[in-house]
């Protein structure tokens, strides 16, 4: 059963959301937790431990032939395929697991860095992960990096100028890596199409992280006509760490230049074992498969990425803007002050709160039973499918309380 229209009604979150959480809803009962931390860490369902214990029976019973298409090879391409319809990828094959997005961007880079020194632009805002990987190539003098800062502030949040990204690359680049959501202020990029197809006009290929928006926010990959997205599972898809994925535009020109970050799942005829003298990768983003992957990420992450293509990510995101402006509301009724952009739908799924001590008043609301999370001055507050309306109350009074605590 699937939501019918536009919203998702209390009844239908109790039947088939509520349902398939309860040893996490109970571990948040018995600890008296309010847990609003879903945007960095999605809570487990019920059914993952069973599925990860599936795959590892597949290994016991199985053994040589786990790499089946009944068994580990099936469960990888149900991965991908599920991964494809919540991105918007034009085919399951376009998505190549990894473990971390960090991963996939080293792959991407890699590929394009052939004697010479790559340009790229991108943001001084980016995930620390990507943001480390920039300045480690950068350091090693194999890229030469243009950082774009945030040149507009909005009552007190710092925001990108996208016409400031568009600059930037007119001027020249080989690689564009940006964010579709910004893991610290959850800004949206509305004019990626464009930025994309001012890149290619100048020779220069897209990396798009979609980690915050991948389960959240709908995206349609094909559409933006990037070369490569990075995310994972890991929050939103709600299936823990190492269920990471890059996604390679099978139509993207960037695919002249073979990847490096290669084993013998690339090949064109990895089960064969037949060596020939002249490397033959596989065709298309097949290519960009790596050694053994850990054939049990696919199961780990089952169950949440069914719950999501079960629900849709447009009535996952529908809920998510109501909640927010619930939230929003009653931090007004308290007299926190919060962020509250001029058009919500500009940005990701979850709610700021700017403060100069963040990181202490995550400190307090976490000794008051509220999970949030602090990244520089902004407090991030992410409710979810499985987060009430009394909760959002309840969480609104407890940030109040710990909000005079640091006066």
């Amino acid at each position: 059963m699937s939501p019918s229209h536009r919203n998702l009604t209390e009844e239908y979150l109790k039947e088939e959301v509520f349902s398939k959480f309860q040893n996490s809803l109970q571990r948040d009962q018995r600890q008296n937790l309010i847990y609003l931390a879903n945007h960095s860490l999605g809570r487990q369902l019920d059914q993952t431990p069973a599925d990860i214990a599936e795959g590892l029976a597949v290994w016991r019973d199985h053994m040589e032939n786990s790499w089946s298409d009944s068994h580990w090879m099936g469960e990888l391409r149900n991965f991908q395929s599920k991964i494809a319809q919540i991105v918007g990828a034009s085919s399951p094959g376009s998505i190549i697991p990894k473990s971390s997005a960090g991963q996939g961007l080293r792959a991407v880079l890699n590929a394009n860095w052939v004697g010479k020194t790559l340009k790229v632009v991108t943001t001084s805002v980016e995930f620390d992960s990507a943001d480390t990987i920039l300045k480690a190539y950068e350091r090693a003098g194999l890229i030469e990096v243009t950082w774009i800062p945030p040149t507009r502030t909005s009552q007190g949040v710092s925001l990108l100028d996208e016409e400031d990204i568009a600059k930037a690359i007119s001027k020249g680049c080989d690689v564009v890596c940006l964010s579709h959501v910004y893991f610290q202020t959850g800004q949206l990029l509305t004019r990626v199409k464009e930025l994309t197809n001012l890149a290619h006009q100048l020779g220069a290929i897209v990396l798009l992280d979609v980690y915050h928006s991948a389960g959240c926010v709908p995206l349609t990959l094909t559409e933006l006509d990037v070369d490569f997205a990075v995310g994972g599972c890991y929050k939103y898809l709600r299936g823990g760490p190492g269920t990471g994925f890059l996604y390679v535009n099978p139509l993207s020109r960037a695919l002249e230049n073979p990847p490096l970050d290669v084993g013998w799942f690339a090949l064109k005829m990895p089960f064969q074992f037949e060596r020939s003298p002249v490397l033959e990768l596989a065709d298309g983003p097949n290519a960009w498969m790596e050694s053994t992957f850990p054939a049990l990420i696919s199961y780990q992450a089952r169950a949440g990425l069914e719950l999501v293509t079960q629900v849709t990510v447009a009535a996952i995101r529908e809920h998510s803007l109501s909640q927010q402006s619930l939230l929003r509301a009653a931090l007004k009724d308290q007299g926190v002050p919060v962020f509250e952009p001029s058009d919500p739908t500009e940005f990701g799924a979850f709610t700021l709160v700017v403060h100069p001590r963040a990181k202490q008043l995550e400190s307090l609301l976490k000794a008051h039973g509220v999970i949030a999370d602090s990244r520089g001055p902004y407090l991030r507050i992410c409710p979810d499918l499985l987060t009430t309306n009394e909760e959002i109350a309840m969480a609104a009074k407890k940030l109040k309380v710990s909000l005079q605590s640091l006066e």
